[in-house]
């Protein structure tokens, strides 16, 4: 064999191995990059909010809660507004496992008040709104006063009661030790 064929196909071998080479590690390089952006786009997830009451007077108040579908640990922002004047207040609330913790509410004024939750999402999630909850909040209610006048009666009537049996017992006790002299 002439050696300068062999030389030839050797290098052409070489080169061959390379472009090869080349192909795969660039190929890698493009599926890598394009598994890691599929999985920084992140999934769906549900965010749900909770209430107590839909329609209450002033002087009452809700309890405001909520739950993912997933189990994510975080923090989500309880946001409200009333009368669609704008965000007027949020307050963070912690998620754990997909639970939100609750909060209390109470009302500065009458009138539609609207909650949100809102979360920012993770490189495992996406960002999140929850449904909006409408309160209607009404006028306050005065107070209803207790009537204490049937307790009042009924301790009347017991008392008058008691007291006749004592009486009547004493006049027998006395009857009886007065014809055993």
């Amino acid at each position: 064999m002439n050696p300068s064929y062999e030389k030839k196909y050797f290098e052409f071998s070489n080169a061959k191995l390379f472009c090869l080479l080349s192909v795969i590690i660039i190929a890698s390089a493009l599926l890598l990059g394009m598994v890691s952006a599929v999985s920084a786009a992140g999934q769906d997830v549900t965010l749900t909010l909770h209430s107590t009451s839909t329609e209450l007077p002033q002087n009452k108040g809700i309890y405001l809660s909520g739950e993912f579908s997933a189990p994510v640990t975080a923090v989500v922002t309880l946001k409200w507004e009333a009368n669609s004047s704008g965000i007027i207040g949020n307050y963070n609330l912690n998620v754990n496992n997909g639970v939100v913790s609750g909060r209390d509410f109470g009302f500065s004024g009458t009138g539609n008040w609207t909650f949100w939750l809102s979360w920012q999402g993770n490189s495992q999630y996406n960002r999140a709104e929850s449904n909006v909850i409408n309160v209607n909040v009404l006028p306050a209610q005065a107070e209803e006063e207790t009537d204490y006048t049937i307790y009042l009666v009924v301790a009347a009537v017991a008392i008058v009661f008691v007291a006749l049996g004592a009486f009547i017992y004493s006049k027998r006790k006395k009857k009886q030790s007065a014809s055993s002299q």
